[in-house]
């Protein structure tokens, strides 16, 4: 994950997730972390999106800490990205290169992660969220800005 393609807000929401992993003393960083940074690095964004889609903001938060807080616990060695993090940093990257974007942003994560197979996709999914309008309240969100 190159973070020199990602937007300073993008890149402190990837290095609150890395604290939070610390913080829970897990190994991998993985997109919960991602989905649960947003709430406090991005929150402005979050709510836009999450109100213009009717999803309980609180519900998505509360099940990404719930997660992590699940996830196996390990003292000391190298914190590292997991699979489905990458993925998703894939998948945000070619969704930016699909808007016309040079930087991928937090809504190509949140898009990235949607995309995923992993827990924080099941939850996005499971509060309602959809790819196509997600990214039609990207749009929007961006005319307002």
């Amino acid at each position: 994950m190159n973070l020199q393609k990602f937007t300073i807000k993008a890149q402190e929401t990837v290095n609150g997730a890395q604290t939070l992993a610390i913080a829970n003393k897990n190994q991998q960083i993985e997109p919960v972390h991602i989905l649960k940074t947003m709430f406090t690095e991005d929150p402005e964004t979050k709510q836009y999106l999450f109100g213009k889609l009717g999803v309980n903001g609180k519900r998505v938060e509360d099940a990404a800490e719930a997660s992590i807080k699940s996830l196996s616990k390990v003292d000391g060695g190298q914190i590292y990205i997991s699979q489905a993090l990458s993925v998703a940093a894939v998948n945000a990257e070619k969704i930016m290169k699909d808007m016309g974007d040079e930087f991928i942003t937090n809504e190509h994560l949140l898009t990235g992660i949607l995309d995923g197979r992993d827990t924080a996709a099941n939850i996005l999914k499971d509060a309602g969220v959809k790819k196509v309008e997600l990214i039609k309240a990207i749009s929007d969100l961006r005319k307002v800005a």
